[in-house]
């Protein structure tokens, strides 16, 4: 056996195992795959280190955390991970013929207990420790409530079946059309939400005279999660923006806009971006009045802007925490310091003193000013891996880097919170097209996906966006503003065969 060959062995129930040979970059990765293990009640992992990235067997890592705590979330009862040294390589085969032919025994249990590396006591002890002829292991003890044993079901079969209350708000303009369609989309992945359906935007003026009614805002504290369509902020009247609205009422301070490249062969190809946007202080929250001067009662117009040294730590803290958690190699922290001193320093300086003291070298940190920010994304956004920054700038680069990719239309957003989350479209309601069934779902689609990740649901979350590009790349089937002649059914359509299908 070649020495440097990855492996990771599932154990399924009784008499199954899966072998996955391909290396596993970040903790969604792992997890993903542990995932599927649940699906197929499995009992046991094992993971050879040249599958996992080498911070996770530093345990003081948040790698290892985030995979561990979605060990105990998917309730397997115990995960070992094998470090087997280069001249134990043999041995290694020897170690998978065994476990082979240990998944065919009767006798399940006995025979786990006769692979090397596998504890001679309880499996369910605790660790770490050292292994035996294997080389060095780490052995996590996992107790779980007892499941009944099931037949190995079907593949596709979903992580979870308990319902998962959530809001639903379809909005205004196309927004009613987009949901349907990604209403359909997640019913054919046996999604478990239980949505209780509300009005906002328009709606909720005419409904009660107020764009974000009492009835919508019982129903998320209630629920804590949220998908919505584009709301429509009624033009005079004194209306403030319902997002705005939305993000203060529940503290959702962190929103995060990924922009990955689904159609290749574009401008820009192969981009894989995430900005993760303060969603609570700044210049954006909208503390403006003006100051009369001689009869004229807009002479003077202005605006305040606050950042605080625990909301700029809070966002900081998360960014830096999702980079880790999803394998990202690089943070940038976006400011405009060398102008605005004070208001967009302190996030600058208390980013800077986070990751010397927390993050450092767990992945590179490096800060840009915001124009020079949005040059450099125009001229090579590959340099860039994560921005943080920043509300006013975020809602700004947050969109360029959405027509990187294809505009807004491929553009999900997640405004997340301590108490609450709400998954979101973030491009406007349309009103020029609605109801003519042309209408891109695909940004609320990839919203849901934001979602399921959100409800650890990673697999459906997966087959979502990999529906997605197949529809679009393989069944070549698209809406008009992607260069197609689908409407929203046949688009929505192709997509639910596809999930079916798979």
């Amino acid at each position: 056996m070649n020495a440097s060959a990855r492996h990771l062995l599932l154990v399924h129930g009784p008499a199954r195992i899966v072998e996955w040979t391909d290396p596993l970059t970040d903790a969604r990765e792992a997890t993903d795959v542990v995932g599927a293990c649940f699906e197929h009640d499995t009992d046991r992992v094992l993971l050879d280190e040249a599958v996992l990235p080498p911070a996770f067997f530093a345990l003081r890592t948040r790698f290892a955390g985030e995979f561990l705590e979605k060990l105990q979330t998917y309730r397997l009862r115990a995960a070992v991970v094998v470090s087997p040294a280069a001249e134990h390589g043999e041995r290694f085969a020897e170690y998978l013929r065994e476990a082979r032919q240990a998944a065919t025994a009767a006798s399940s249990t006995a025979a786990r207990r006769r692979w090397p590396g596998w504890p001679a006591n309880d499996p369910r002890g605790a660790g770490p420790r050292q292994g035996g002829a294997m080389g060095p292991a780490l052995f996590f003890g996992l107790r779980a409530p007892r499941r009944p044993r099931l037949p190995i079901p079907r593949p596709r079969a979903p992580l979870m079946t308990t319902p998962i209350p959530a809001t639903l708000i379809p909005g205004d303009g196309i927004g009613p059309e987009i949901v349907d369609a990604t209403l359909a989309a997640l019913d054919a992945l046996k999604a478990p939400f239980e949505w209780d359906r509300q009005i906002a935007g328009l709606g909720g003026v005419k409904a009660s005279g107020d764009p974000l009614p009492a009835a919508t805002l019982d129903s998320i504290r209630r629920t804590r999660l949220a998908l919505k369509g584009p709301l429509e902020t009624p033009s005079g009247g004194g209306y403030r923006s319902s997002n705005v609205r939305l993000r203060e009422e529940f503290e959702l301070y962190a929103n995060l806009r990924p922009a990955r490249t689904i159609i290749p062969g574009g401008r820009f190809d192969k981009i894989d971006l995430m900005v993760v946007r303060e969603n609570l202080e700044g210049l954006y929250i909208g503390h403006e009045h003006y100051v009369p001067i001689d009869g004229d009662p807009h002479a003077v117009a202005m605006a305040t802007g606050i950042n605080t040294r625990q909301g700029s730590r809070r966002i900081l803290e998360y960014a830096f925490q999702t980079a880790v958690a999803t394998g990202r190699k690089k943070v940038t922290i976006v400011h405009k310091a060398n102008i605005m001193k004070a208001l967009t320093g302190i996030f600058l300086e208390t980013g800077l003193d986070l990751y010397e003291k927390k993050y450092k070298g767990q992945f590179e940190l490096d800060t840009v000013i915001i124009d020079a920010c949005a040059m450099k994304l125009v001229l090579n956004p590959w340099q860039f891996d994560m921005l943080v920054t920043t509300n006013l700038f975020g809602d700004i680069l947050s969109d360029l880097v959405a027509g990187l990719v294809g505009g807004l239309g491929m553009a999900p957003g997640a405004n997340i919170g301590t108490n609450a989350a709400i998954f979101e479209a973030v491009h406007g309601s349309a009103p020029d097209i609605a109801g003519k069934g042309i209408a891109n779902p695909i940004a609320l689609m990839l919203a849901a996906a934001l979602m399921l990740d959100h409800c650890k649901l990673p697999e459906l979350a997966t087959r979502l966006r990999q529906a997605i590009d197949e529809t679009l790349n393989i069944d070549q089937v698209r809406t008009g503003d992607l260069g197609g002649s689908a409407g929203t059914e046949a688009f929505t359509k192709a997509l639910v065969a596809r999930i079916q299908n798979a």
